[in-house]
Parts: structure tokens; C-alpha cells; sequence
């Protein structure tokens, strides 16, 4: 795996437009992520965490994450929010200060995102995205015939015109979304490796998502998208070593 791997997970539960519901997954998914990347022993990422932040720092620091990097570097963006679709079907991930009538100016654009990943001299990247709607952004991406020179890998929690949903522990305090919580689960205990040759791929993750997905027969289906050699997996952890 890459020595150098660098993490920014992006949050965000509360709202002012009271047209957007609060959302309790984010930050306790968030924080989940957070650990496993982290973890010296499975992700070794170093972990960067924006939670209810305004859009223009949530835009400042994606632009600062992908072009303060290396050639080497494996970069991983998580968004963890409200997917908003415009009129002519582009994709915008929900910030604290988002208005959903004037989404162009208060939220992020999935577009934007897209293009200043495809800048970074970073040659990896991982987009793992966990919102209603989130397989715009492949959908878009391919409409747009995005380069496919750099090696990437994204990762949505749903398809173009599915929402994403939380799941509720019995004291209904605590919730994670269905989408992050099986993949966080997948890498922490190892069962996401499916060769079992000791690492994790994006690939591997993938296929485990859509598995347990048809298991508990939930209505999400979660996209994959390769680019780069053909087609180029990326992996995103070590399989952890139980004692």
C-alpha cells in the first residue's frame, strides 16, 4: 500500500434551512471512519475530520487537501451529508449553511469536487460518498468524460435517483447510516477481505456492500467506478491482525 495516505471526511448533521432534516449518522459515522482509517495496524491514513462546517471552508479545504499533495500520495474524500439534485440533474453535497434555494452559492458542488480532484498531483484517489443520490457524481462524471488517466476509485452509497438511509440502535439515540456502518464493519473486522490475502481493495469493499445490501434486502444499491489502468483497484486497508 501507499506510505503516504491522506484522509478528509467531511460531516455534516445540522442545518439552518429548516427544509433540510437534521441528521444524526454524519458525525457518529464520521467519527467510526475516522478511527478505522487511522488505525495504525489497518488504514494508516492521516485522518483530517470537518464537521457542520460552512460550505466556503468545506470548499477551502478540499481544494488545500488535493493540491498540498505529492505524486505518491493515496488521497480519500468522504462526504457524509444531505445529496441535493438541481433542475438539470447535478449533484451538490449539503453543508451547515446550505440553503436548498440557492445551492449554488451555500453547498458544494459535486462538479466542483470533480475537477479539483482531477487537478491534484496526487496520482490515487478515493471518493467514498454516503448521501441521497450520490451515484450522480459517476453518473456525471462519465457523461462529462472526466480524464481517466489518474487512478481512481469512487465508492457511492446509492444510486443516481435512490436516497441513502440511517439505521437506529434500540435506544434511538444512536444511529449510523446502513451505507457506512457495513463498510466500516467490513474493514475493522476483516470480513470485507474477500480473497483473504491480508488487504482490503476498494473492489473487495465494494462487492461485501452490495452482498450484505441483498442479504437484508435494503434499498440501496451502492455504485462503483474504476479509472485508470483497466481497471485500476485501489487499496484502502490491511486486513487487522485479531489477537
Amino acid at each position: 500500500m501507499a506510505e503516504n495516505r491522506f484522509a478528509l471526511i467531511v460531516a455534516t448533521s445540522k442545518y439552518q434551512d429548516p427544509d433540510l432534516k437534521t441528521l444524526i449518522a454524519p458525525a457518529q459515522d464520521a467519527e467510526a471512519l475516522s478511527e478505522v482509517l487511522n488505525d495504525s495496524n489497518i488504514g494508516r491514513f492521516e485522518v483530517k475530520m470537518l464537521l457542520n462546517q460552512p460550505s466556503h471552508m468545506v470548499n477551502e479545504e478540499i481544494e488545500a487537501f488535493f493540491s498540498e499533495r505529492k505524486r505518491d500520495d493515496l488521497l480519500l474524500l468522504y462526504f457524509s451529508c444531505h445529496g441535493i439534485k438541481d433542475e438539470f440533474g447535478n449533484l451538490y453535497f449539503a453543508t451547515c449553511n446550505t440553503v436548498r434555494k440557492m445551492i449554488l452559492s451555500t453547498s458544494v458542488s459535486a462538479n466542483l469536487v470533480n475537477f479539483i480532484c482531477e487537478q491534484s498531483p496526487s496520482n490515487e484517489r478515493i471518493i467514498i460518498l454516503d448521501c441521497c443520490y450520490s451515484g450522480t457524481y459517476i453518473k456525471n462524471r462519465s457523461m462529462f468524460n472526466i480524464s481517466n488517466t489518474k487512478k481512481s476509485v469512487i465508492l457511492t452509497s446509492s444510486n443516481a435517483v435512490q436516497y441513502s438511509f440511517q439505521t437506529y440502535a434500540f435506544d434511538r439515540v444512536i444511529a449510523h447510516s446502513v451505507f457506512t456502518n457495513t463498510l466500516v464493519k467490513g474493514i475493522w473486522t476483516g470480513n470485507a477481505d474477500l480473497d483473504q490475502d491480508g488487504i482490503i481493495s476498494c473492489g473487495e469493499l465494494y462487492q461485501y456492500l452490495g452482498l450484505y445490501m441483498k442479504h437484508i434486502l435494503h434499498p440501496q444499491s451502492p455504485q462503483i467506478m474504476l479509472s485508470g489502468e483497466s481497471p485500476y483497484d485501489i487499496n484502502i486497508a490491511q486486513t487487522p491482525i485479531i489477537h
